[in-house]
């Protein structure tokens, strides 16, 4: 006969498991998540909702958030916000594009949030990496706000 605990640790367990969360992701599951994570980069500045992007790619949302972090070693937000940060290091170094504009185009509201979130990440501000490329391609610095 289980002890009084191992009863109540099953319990839990089956309480708090809605059955699709402890599995390996499918091979199906998998290509939804990919997918998930391409919706995600063509939405940096209206992003979906959990609901909306676990509805769209056809999984619950437990198993979406699961197979990011099984995928991408990140949460969904991780994911948006790295891939936020990787566009704007992209748009610094290949386009003269204002930094407000920048911003604004992968969903910041704020240059100075977008500042913040880059020093964060990069270890620079976005100007100092923008001085950066233009010094090793020999093209004038794009240092417009």
């Amino acid at each position: 006969m289980a002890s009084v605990k191992e009863q109540n640790t099953h319990v839990n367990a089956r309480l708090h498991d809605d059955g699709d969360g402890s599995r390996p992701l499918t091979a199906k599951e998998r290509e939804a998540v990919r997918r998930a994570g391409v919706l995600i980069e063509q939405n940096l500045s209206d992003p979906l909702s959990l609901g909306d992007l676990a509805e769209m790619v056809g999984l619950s949302q437990r198993r979406l958030t699961q197979g990011f972090r099984e995928q991408f070693g990140s949460t969904i937000f991780g994911y948006l916000r790295e891939s936020r940060l990787r566009t704007a290091r992209r748009l610094l170094g290949e386009t003269e594009m204002p930094l407000k504009q920048i911003a604004f185009l992968i969903g910041y509201g704020h240059a100075n949030n977008l500042i913040a979130a880059y020093r964060e990440r990069f270890g620079v501000p976005p100007r100092r990496h923008a001085r950066l490329a233009a010094l090793t391609s020999n093209e004038p610095a794009r240092l417009s706000a």
